[in-house]
């Protein structure tokens, strides 16, 4: 039976009514609360067993970390020693490659960790574990010494005092229950914080690289715009359906488009060629020199 936190103890069942002796009596006690205690560290042995890669994590952290400052320092040692002047560029960059990729895991890792919150759960579940334990063990002892008041105590007293004692397991088990529900509800709530911080930090971050990365291509395309030229061929006439586009000896453009892009060219003259057909299957054919100039422009041709 799977372990859970919510099944309560079943006096019902037990119908202690029934039991004749104080011995049965507190048998049946013994054995309902037995089967609750069961339950309730199943439930934390499987969150325990859940997050026990808290402690492999550990480990790889401390590799990794081992890794990295091992290859920070061969590079280092690369860039700045005189060893390192008689190098070629590649051990240095493999030494940078190995240390990134170390401290992206680690980070990784912590930040998974984090967000899982496995440490907390891990160790609060063993804390809890250990309680129970102890709640069981003390309820052991105060039912036997009770017992062992028989057969010179009241019955009554002595049923209505292994009762009492029950309850009072009962209560604290539940007390452990409703504690550990706060703590996990805490924990689930500052995770979900921190992973809404992160990915808005990673998106702000991503946007201003994606940012970053459009300024470059644009200012790049503009200074190219100063040596190079990029035009738009403006085809009109009576040509209908496809057209071939030829620029100089190149391969011709096929295309229905009447606003074509022509590939990138180098400022001078150059041959731009255009076949098609009218609506009665006449070729059309039309060559024209034009003078490029660096820039970004439109050009009209009429077949």
């Amino acid at each position: 039976m799977a372990g859970n936190t919510f099944e309560p103890i079943n006096l019902d069942a037990l119908d202690l009514s029934t039991a004749k002796t104080v011995p049965e009596y507190a048998k049946k006690l013994y054995a309902e609360l037995k089967r609750v205690r069961k339950l309730r560290v199943d439930f934390y042995e499987e969150v325990r067993s859940e997050h026990k890669a808290v402690l492999a994590v550990r480990k790889w952290l401390i590799a990794l970390g081992i890794i990295a400052l091992l290859a920070t320092a061969f590079t280092a040692a690369a860039r700045f020693s005189q060893i390192g002047k008689n190098l070629s560029p590649e051990p240095v960059d493999v030494g940078l490659a190995i240390a990134l990729i170390a401290y992206a895991l680690m980070t990784a890792l912590s930040f998974w960790e984090n967000a899982a919150a496995g440490a907390p759960a891990y160790f609060r579940s063993t804390d809890i574990i250990l309680a129970l334990r102890d709640l069981w063990s003390q309820y052991e002892f105060d039912q036997q010494a009770i017992l062992a008041k028989l057969p010179s105590s009241d019955e009554t007293a002595i049923r209505a005092e292994l009762l009492a004692t029950a309850r009072a397991l009962a209560a604290a088990m539940d007390t452990l229950a409703r504690t550990e529900l706060g703590e996990w509800r805490g924990e689930v709530q500052t995770s979900l914080t921190q992973l809404a911080a992160a990915g808005k930090e990673g998106l702000t971050a991503m946007q201003a690289q994606l940012r970053a990365d459009y300024d470059a291509r644009l200012a790049k395309l503009e200074e190219d715009a100063k040596s190079k030229a990029y035009l738009t061929l403006q085809v009109s006439g009576a040509a209908v359906g496809d057209v071939d586009v030829t620029v100089d000896d190149g391969r011709p453009i096929r295309t229905p488009d009447r606003s074509i892009p022509l590939p990138e060219l180098k400022a001078g003259p150059h041959q731009i060629r255009v076949n098609g057909k009218d609506k009665d299957g006449t070729a059309l054919t039309k060559a024209q020199w034009i003078d490029v100039k660096a820039g970004i422009r439109a050009i009209a041709i009429a077949v």
